[in-house]
Formats: C-alpha cells, sequence, structure tokens
C-alpha cells in the first residue's frame, strides 16, 4: 500500500488537496478528525486516555488498510514535534512491515493565508479550529518544522490551487497516485 500522509498547521488545506488527490487517484481519504470526533464524546482532550486512543484507531486503520492490500491512503494530520514523532514512525513500521511505502508531503502557508481560510464555512462540518484567535494560539507552536528522518514534498499552499497540488504530488510520485 502508498500511503500519501499529507501533514501541515490547522486551515492550510490538508483535506481539500486529499480530497481532489483522492478524486483522481481513488485512494480513500482517512481525514485525522474522523477520530478525533470519534472519540472527543468519550474523552476531554486533556484527559490521559484521549491522546493514546486517537493514536491506537489510527494506527489500527492505517495496518488494517496495508493488511488488507489496499492499493493507496491518504492520511491527513497535524504534525507537532516532537510528541508526534514516535506516532509518526509506527505508521511508516506498520505499513513497511507489510511492503509498503509512505509518501510524506508537507503543506505549508502563511499566518495569513491560514487565517483567511480557518473562517471558512467547510471548516464547521468536522468542528475544526474555526476562529483567528484560536487558531493563533494553536499555531504559536511548531506545526512548521518537516518531519526528521524522512523525506518530504513541501508545497507551499498559499496561491496553489488544490488541483495544481495534487497535481504537483502525483507527478512527485509517478504513476503510484495516477488513476486519471
Amino acid at each position: 500500500m502508498d500511503l500519501i500522509f499529507i501533514y501541515g498547521p490547522p486551515a492550510v488545506g490538508k483535506l481539500t488537496v486529499a480530497e481532489e488527490l483522492s478524486a483522481r487517484s481513488g485512494y480513500g481519504v482517512f481525514h485525522n478528525h474522523l477520530t478525533v470526533d470519534l472519540v472527543r464524546p468519550l474523552f476531554s482532550r486533556d484527559h490521559p486516555a484521549f491522546q493514546p486512543l486517537l493514536e491506537k484507531l489510527r494506527l489500527d486503520a492505517i495496518e488494517t488498510a496495508a493488511t488488507e492490500g489496499l492499493t493507496g491512503l491518504i492520511f491527513t494530520f497535524c504534525y507537532l514535534p516532537p510528541v508526534d514523532l514516535d506516532f509518526v514512525g509506527s505508521i511508516v513500521e506498520r505499513v513497511e512491515s507489510h511492503d509498503g511505502h509512505v509518501h510524506f508531503v508537507q503543506l505549508t502557508a502563511s499566518p495569513q493565508v491560514l487565517e483567511g481560510r480557518v473562517v471558512g464555512e467547510s471548516r464547521l462540518r468536522f468542528r475544526k479550529i474555526h476562529t483567528v484567535e484560536k487558531l493563533k494560539r494553536v499555531v504559536a507552536q511548531d506545526f512548521w518544522t518537516p518531519i526528521p528522518g524522512v523525506e518530504s514534498m513541501v508545497i507551499d499552499n498559499s496561491t496553489v490551487s488544490p488541483e495544481e497540488a495534487a497535481t504537483r504530488i502525483q507527478d512527485n510520485y509517478g504513476s503510484q497516485t495516477d488513476n486519471r
């Protein structure tokens, strides 16, 4: 299985690019908020069980996809160093243990672009951050550092359309994502 791992700060366009890439490739989209929405009714974000359960659900789903022979999957994630490094390593380990490959794509955008996007109505569908004030608090953390130890394709998503970003990803990873 080929896992396209799209990461970057909130409001950078991860889901929008993933959906465009999915439409072209036929790969499913495993949007990280799906698990957040599943766990949130059980535990608050500050509960000690919240993060471990999120990670378990995500890892199990990705490994099952690899085990069952899916051709590809697109996963979106807000990578925060250094706390998420072990989780990323676990994803790579699980995919590669089933002869799969993980392809990393880091989306970036200027803070001004993020602030313009965060108020978009589409963000309410998944109860994402949707105010500039909350975005500023969250991105004060380091969502800008690339994942160490892996090669990441970097796309400045400030002025690139989702279609162009998907084309760049397909061009970079070749026929693996091309089912047009």
